[in-house]
């Protein structure tokens, strides 16, 4: 395939720290900020069913994690717990079999809430040279 027929997509990930399993979508996003947003949405929903409380973000060193996702945010239920929620990213070749999304369905109060530290993490996604999964 030639490059003219591939872009990057993103794919957001969320890793539940307490049961220790990922939860993710099935879709992928143009952009990091619009994958970072859903993931932290999609986490928030997820909370909502599983957990008490309301997940405190914190900016977490950009590390590589399994299959060379990136992991960017910790997330916690109160400020005494160890992280229960991590958000990665992992940045794809859009070989058409993935549905590709322009804009998280976050609802517009989730959006406005997390749309700054989404943009702030996602420009240093943007500037990091890191392996594409295929």
């Amino acid at each position: 395939m030639s490059s003219h027929d591939t872009s990057i997509i993103y794919r957001p990930l969320v890793y539940d720290g307490q049961l220790k399993t990922y939860i993710g979508s099935p879709n992928a996003y143009h952009t990091s900020v619009e994958a970072i947003i859903e993931a932290m949405n999609f986490a928030e929903l997820y909370n909502e069913d599983m957990y008490d409380g309301a997940i405190l973000w914190e900016d977490s060193e950009v590390t590589r994690g399994a299959n060379n996702n990136l992991r960017i945010l910790s997330g916690t239920l109160n400020s005494d717990t160890p992280p229960t929620f991590f958000i990665e990213i992992k940045q794809l070749l859009d070989n058409g079999t993935i549905k590709v999304s322009e804009k998280s369905r976050a609802k517009p109060v989730a959006r406005k809430r997390n749309e700054a530290l989404a943009m702030r993490v996602g420009e240093e996604i943007d500037l990091m040279d890191y392996p594409v999964n295929e």
